[in-house]
């Protein structure tokens, strides 16, 4: 696991096919071409689909990809029917969900997709896009899950390398805003859970930023606007006058 953020993440919706920008997407392409993998799958469960990971690799036969996210979130793409192109019809698995859907039909649904993919493919390396903006007080998403429903899809992630990948899993952090920490200490099956941060609290806040108490100052009023003023008329001048 890598908990931190690597550039062109986040679904890699403004990647599309620049090769500087998605690195971490093209790993398994790297792999194949070095021979350390044949046939790897990326899992993406972040809240948004992953359009440029999905537009990197639809026509390639020996990537499968599988994105499970929120149905009319950004970008608004990912739908059952987009399957991949070309030589890659099949490889792409796309399976969107509404907003509040039950947790429970977003895991079991990441089980039987990773079931169909082993079966189909014995993926031989596993990618996982992390993405933790499902959690349920995340304010880009709209689902509910909490830690434990990410470690139950962690759960199925590792059983799928296990089986078929020799236990080879290689996790990027997504998006997510809401307690990303209380996410992956649950998926590193720490029992010490920290408590989640505030809803309105931006993730970056530190721990020492959070205990100082915020203080606020009225500004002092403005004295009221007296009447205009004028410089002195030089000599042999009127003055104006005063309205």
């Amino acid at each position: 696991l890598l908990p931190f953020r690597l550039p062109g993440a986040g679904g890699l919706h403004r990647a599309r096919r620049r090769r500087h920008a998605a690195r971490p997407a093209l790993l398994p392409r790297e792999g194949c071409r070095e021979g350390l993998a044949r046939r790897p799958v990326i899992v993406d469960f972040d809240v948004h689909h992953g359009n440029g990971t999905q537009a990197i690799f639809e026509t390639d036969p020996r990537v499968v990809f599988v994105s499970i996210h929120e149905a009319g979130n950004y970008p608004g793409t990912g739908w059952p029917h987009e399957t991949g192109t070309g030589e890659g019809t099949g490889t792409t698995f796309n399976r969107p969900f509404p907003p509040a859907t039950p947790p429970g039909e977003i895991v079991a649904e990441m089980r039987h997709v990773l079931h169909e993919v082993r079966e189909r493919f014995a993926p031989d390396f596993v990618l996982v896009s992390a993405g933790f903006d499902g959690h349920r007080l995340d304010p880009l998403g709209n689902w509910l899950l909490e830690a434990e429903h990410f470690a139950a899809i962690t759960r199925e992630i590792t059983a799928l390398a296990g089986a078929t990948a020799g236990g080879r899993v290689l996790s990027v952090l997504e998006g997510g805003y809401q307690s990303p920490i209380r996410c992956i200490t649950q998926l590193r099956g720490t029992r010490s859970v920290p408590p989640p941060f505030p809803v309105d609290a931006p993730a970056s806040l530190s721990s020492r930023s959070r205990s100082r108490p915020r203080t606020t100052t009225s500004p002092s009023p403005r004295p009221a606007p007296g009447p205009p003023s004028f410089p002195p008329a030089p000599a042999g001048e009127e003055a104006p006058r005063r309205r």
